[in-house]
């Protein structure tokens, strides 16, 4: 299911006042993990412009969106890095990770 088709009635779900920002977090979580879109940042940012009472709440979950993807970067960088045989200390000097992080990927 791509899901810009379904905007304009979760615009209209959104805007009857009968949901919850804890409902918009369970509704978005489900859309994305079902869901299919190209560019889900303009997705939720479309949304929040559409239902301004759930802004923050929209927001807040782009913005967690943004860190998860940040944090599967670094996770792929460190591994590259790592099958390249750089050393530990300059991964974590690179990438921010801890030593700890670093094990767990190396798993």
């Amino acid at each position: 299911m791509e899901i810009m088709e379904i905007m304009e009635p979760l615009v209209t779900l959104l805007l009857t006042d009968y949901t919850t920002d804890k409902q918009i977090q369970s509704l978005m979580s489900y859309l994305l993990q079902v869901g299919e879109t190209n560019n889900l940042e303009v997705l939720i940012t479309s949304l929040a412009s559409s239902v301004p009472k759930h802004e923050d709440t929209l927001m807040t979950i782009a913005e967690q969106l943004r860190q998860k993807g940040r944090q599967e970067t670094l996770n792929e960088m460190a591994r590259k890095m790592m099958l390249n045989g750089l050393d530990q200390q300059t991964i974590m000097a690179v990438t921010e990770m801890s030593k700890d992080e670093l094990a767990q990927l190396s798993h």
